[in-house]
Parts: structure tokens; C-alpha cells; sequence
């Protein structure tokens, strides 16, 4: 018999938001992307905190709703792998395929997560 295990790579590979600072940009224009992005990078924590819930309870219709807004989110900021591998986990939701969702779903996760505690936010909102 032969066992597999499956090793997480993760690390260190994870997106990084738009950049802040531009040269025509003045302060106002700063401030008010640096809150946008706040509030996007806020909603992402919520989304990932409750992502695993949904899975669980067996939520399709809940699921389907926070990949579809977790892709827009990090879409709109900048986030292009977080927003990948969201549609990938989407796609699998979407034809019914369990396993492939499930490895998605905590590939998403663990994504979401390493991003979020480089920018700062340790833990997901609630």
C-alpha cells in the first residue's frame, strides 16, 4: 500500500494589493484608495471567516454567492491569484465535482489567509 501526503506550498505565494502611491495621485486621491482597499481587504477577512461554514452546512446557494463576491473583491484590488483560484473553486462548485471543490476551497483559504496576514490582518473579521 501506498500512502500519499499532500504538502501545502503556499507560503510566500501570495498577491499583493494594487500599489497605493502614484505620481499624479494627490493626497485626497491616497486616502480615498487606501480606504477602498481597507474596506475590500475587510469584507475579503469576513468572506473568508464564514467560506468554511458555508462548505460545511452544505450551503450551495450561500457558497455560490461568497465566491462569486470573494472573485470580485480581490478582482477589484488587485489580488489576481486570490481572484483565480476563487473562479477555479466557483467553476468546481458550479459542475458538481466534491473533491476538486473541497481541495479548492482550502487551497482559497489558505491563500486568503497568507494574504491577509502579510497585509496585517492576522485574523478574519467576524
Amino acid at each position: 500500500m501506498q500512502i500519499i501526503r499532500l504538502v501545502p506550498r503556499e507560503a510566500g505565494q501570495h498577491d499583493q494589493c494594487l500599489h497605493v502611491v502614484g505620481e499624479t495621485q494627490d493626497v485626497a486621491d491616497i486616502r480615498r484608495t487606501e480606504d477602498f482597499i481597507a474596506v475590500c481587504v475587510t469584507d475579503l477577512g469576513r468572506h473568508l471567516r464564514r467560506l468554511e461554514d458555508d462548505y460545511r452546512l452544505a450551503e450551495p446557494e450561500r457558497l455560490d454567492s461568497r465566491l462569486h463576491a470573494i472573485v470580485a473583491l480581490a478582482d477589484r484590488i488587485g489580488m489576481r491569484q486570490v481572484a483565480r483560484v476563487g473562479a477555479d473553486a466557483h467553476h468546481c462548485h458550479v459542475v458538481g465535482d466534491e473533491p476538486a471543490l473541497a481541495a479548492t476551497l482550502s487551497r482559497l483559504m489558505r491563500l486568503l489567509t497568507a494574504t491577509l496576514d502579510e497585509i496585517g490582518l492576522t485574523r478574519p473579521i467576524s
